[in-house]
């Protein structure tokens, strides 16, 4: 990995230039942002007219600082951005993420010659640089929140890796990580990629052992052909799914948000599945995929067993899952037989099963449940299953019993589940369902969706 890199993702010291003292300033949210998020490393304050800013003390300038400082947030005015950044060159800062917006994303010659400022002084320096007009970086396992949203702190710790080219993508799915117990390796958003872009950032999450799949945002690409192949290399070893919103008018708005116009979305989709990435149409499915990915390797087949405790969502999923490419599985004879050998009642349903129907909802026929789920996992005409549940007490015992089945035995095929819960209700059950190398979707359809999107990752990957 680039030193440079390693000093923006993981740095042991951080000087923000423009802290405010004042709680109403951006400038002051970026020390906030990294004082209550957990970074355990030095912070520095830089400004002129302050002692301190929020207890920490502060300096006149960056090459006042008596410490070494591994990576510099800016957020001073735009016109004072490239003295900034010569300075941190001097002071041998190797990363720098650049709040401030007012450059090339203006469209006025004042903003296109600062930003091209900001490059020729990273070409001379050797540091690299985010943004500007970015959100920020987050890295959860380094407790790093280099933004301007303290909120970001409830971000946890996990698998995926979000790269945004807007702030405000990134921070709506950095909510929505937080909201459904989705566990993020890095997070940050691009803004106009003047110096860093998705190529670079894409090489470093594809050796970071940390982070197993990476969800990316696109707006625009400068350099098309280049991110296809760098793409197409880390998605053979690594899987990446990506969001691209489509539409002219979405174009233009691109153009004038991040200063990067949008290319054609078929050219770009056909170019990145031929590579080997996969496509979501929307922000939800970004993440979800994002998230069977980060548990599972992909099935070797598109068969789908689903159980559902209830009938109605495995007739949904069901019918979600033919319609996204995925077959249901035919069970073979001797899993058949074995089946009916379990079930209390001579019904025996196909695939999707209705547990609580074939076993009935006696104590005795709930303790039999799991060795149904076994039994299914084991089979070889079964590729993947779908797990569905509706909260309740009863089915507690149930969601224990597959904790211990898969703790116990591993899992040799995805098994997605769908649970639903009432607010709060169910959280601290989603998580133990979680550790335990379980995704879990709040509605049927996103949990097929998401298994669809690993089916297709690994017919890319064999491609």
């Amino acid at each position: 990995m680039p030193d440079n890199l390693v000093s923006l993702f993981r740095p042991r010291s951080v000087a923000v230039i423009g802290a405010s003292d004042s709680p109403l300033k951006i400038s002051y949210s970026c020390v906030e942002s990294l004082a209550d998020g957990g970074f355990a490393g030095r912070i520095f304050p830089v400004n002129p007219k302050a002692s301190e800013v929020r207890g920490l003390t502060a300096y006149r300038s960056i090459e006042d600082i008596p410490y070494e400082v591994d990576m510099a947030v800016i957020v001073v005015p735009a016109n004072l951005v490239p003295a900034a950044l010569e300075e941190c060159g001097r002071k041998g800062i190797g990363a720098a993420v650049i709040i401030t917006a007012g450059f090339k994303e203006m469209g006025t010659e004042s903003g296109i010659r600062l930003q091209n400022e900001l490059v020729d002084i990273a070409d001379r320096t050797g540091i690299r640089f985010l943004g500007p007009n970015t959100v920020g970086l987050v890295s959860p396992y380094v407790g790093l929140n280099a933004t301007f949203m303290p909120s970001f702190k409830d971000v946890s710790r996990g698998a995926v890796a979000v790269v945004c080219q807007s702030g405000g993508v990134c921070a709506f799915l950095l909510h929505k990580a937080v909201n459904e117990n989705l566990g993020i390796s890095a997070a940050l958003s691009l803004g106009n990629r003047a110096n860093l872009d998705f190529s670079d950032i894409i090489e470093y999450l594809g050796a970071d052992p940390r982070t197993r799949a990476i969800a990316l945002h696109v707006e625009g690409v400068g350099n098309p052909p280049g991110l296809v192949e760098l793409a197409g290399r880390v998605a053979r070893r690594k899987p990446i799914v990506v969001y691209k919103p489509e539409g002219s008018l979405l174009d233009k708005a691109a153009w004038s948000h991040t200063g990067a116009l949008a290319g054609s979305y078929q050219v770009f989709r056909a170019a990145f599945e031929q590579a080997g990435l996969v496509f979501a149409e929307d922000t939800a499915e970004l993440l979800d995929v994002a998230k069977a990915m980060s548990f599972h390797a992909p099935p070797k087949g598109n068969r789908v067993a689903i159980l559902s405790l209830q009938a109605g969502p495995g007739i949904v999923a069901g019918s979600e899952a033919q319609r996204r490419g995925m077959v249901l599985a035919e069970f073979s004879p001797p899993l058949r037989k074995k089946l009916k050998e379990l079930a209390e009642t001579p019904f025996f349903s196909e695939n999707p099963i209705d547990l609580a129907g074939l076993f009935g909802q006696s104590a005795n026929g709930r303790q039999k449940w799991p060795d149904f789920l076994r039994l299914v996992l084991e089979d070889a005409g079964v590729d993947a299953v779908i797990l569905n549940t509706v909260y309740h007490t009863l089915d507690l015992p149930f969601v224990e019993s597959v904790i211990s089945l898969v703790r116990d035995g591993g899992l040799a095929k995805p098994l997605i589940m769908c649970r639903d819960s009432p607010l709060q209700a169910g959280r601290a059950v989603l998580a133990k369902i979680e550790e335990n190398g379980i995704p879990v979707y709040p509605s049927v359809e996103r949990a097929v969706r998401a298994l669809a999107g690993l089916v297709r990752y690994g017919r890319l990957a064999d491609g």
